[in-house]
């Protein structure tokens, strides 16, 4: 299949998702994707700014671990919720239907692995980022920053930016191939990862184009956002500065009520953009679900709706896919017939997603 082929089914199964989901089933999907991003804050945890000096006596020391602990459960927390919501997002897709209690539920182990895969992935690119700066520092005798050359920065900078672009990578392929692939087969992180190199060895051309299709709309989304963003927070600043000021000038006793309408405003800015962009997002999906069905037929999470799709002439290209086309006799997404051959290294019930205690797990 080409690529605008499969840009179209892409398309197609977006408006048919949209349609029934529906106005409510729109604002839930909303607040799972607001989750997914990390509300928007995820990455300020760390960025608090610190002051020398101020942590001389041992209770303030403590009272500073305490507090950096809290604020790193607190982070592993959104981020395992996240990972979850991952699986949520993708079973959404699949059946065209967003049950959140019933699918956050069924997939508490899979967002449990996921995380740990992206802990590992973070790990990995610091310590990539880590062998230089260790290097120039042992090696270089360097004890200040002043002192590092230009050849030493520069190998630092190339060597940061390389480890971005590969974390970037593996997580876009991540969400967009490796989750569905953990969630139709009921695999682990890295054995999903196996089946994905696996399938798509034949189909290089289909995860590159889905890559810089990816890119392109993130990139797109960022500058529309950011631009958005500059003169909402301008004029949101503004009013909350001007009706701050009046409601302190009553009584100090109002300066919670302020900080809580910031916070407040901000979650609900995030929430409205991350709705607004919600069939964007779901498209970008759809595509890598496409592309992966396409490649190989046990891969396929939507036959079923691509095939619904073609019938009602949402599909223009009129073309028969045999990696498309599904028989009235076949089982439903994501279950194995029994006349298809199983492979040994598999465990047994693979594909029956419909199972919410499903255990067998490869990784």
């Amino acid at each position: 299949m080409s690529v605008g082929d499969s840009l179209t089914d892409a398309g197609g199964l977006t408006r048919r998702y949209f349609a029934a989901l529906g106005a409510l089933g729109w604002l839930k999907l909303g607040l799972v994707l607001l989750f997914i991003g990390g509300l928007g804050v995820s990455n300020q945890v760390f960025s608090l700014p610190a002051e020398s000096g101020t942590l001389s006596e041992p209770s303030q020391q403590r009272a500073a671990l305490v507090a950096a602990a809290g604020g790193l459960v607190i982070y592993l927390a959104f981020r395992y919720l996240a990972a979850v919501l991952e699986f949520v997002f993708v079973e959404s897709l699949r059946s065209q239907a967003l049950s959140i209690r019933h699918y956050f539920g069924s997939n508490l182990g899979s967002g449990l692995r996921l995380l740990a895969f992206r802990l590992g992935l973070w790990f990995a690119a610091v310590a990539v980022v880590a062998v230089p700066i260790a290097w120039t520092v042992l090696a270089g005798n360097v004890t200040d920053p002043a002192d590092v050359t230009t050849t030493q920065g520069v190998a630092i900078g190339v060597t940061a930016v390389a480890a971005l672009f590969g974390l970037t990578t593996i997580t876009t392929l991540t969400n967009a191939f490796v989750v569905p692939i953990m969630l139709h087969e009921r695999r682990g992180a890295l054995s999903g990862w196996r089946r994905f190199v696996d399938a798509m060895a034949a189909n290089k051309t289909g995860v590159v184009g889905f890559l810089l299709t990816a890119w392109v709309v993130g990139i797109a989304l960022w500058v529309g956002l950011t631009i958005i963003g500059f003169f909402v927070s301008f004029v949101g600043i503004f009013g909350l500065v001007l009706a701050g000021q009046a409601v302190t000038g009553i009584s100090s006793a109002f300066e919670p009520l302020v900080v809580a309408a910031v916070i407040v405003g901000f979650l609900g800015y995030q929430y409205v953009i991350t709705t607004l962009v919600a069939p964007i997002r779901s498209y970008v999906r759809y595509l890598a679900l496409v592309v992966l069905g396409d490649t190989e037929r046990q891969l396929d999470l939507v036959p079923a709706q691509r095939a619904a799709m073609q019938a009602d002439g949402d599909d223009t290209t009129d073309r028969d896919d045999a990696s498309t086309a599904v028989d009235a006799s076949e089982p439903a997404a994501g279950v194995r017939s029994i006349s298809e051959p199983v492979d040994d290294n598999e465990p047994a019930g693979v594909g029956d997603h419909n199972d919410p205690t499903e255990t067998d797990e490869k990784d």
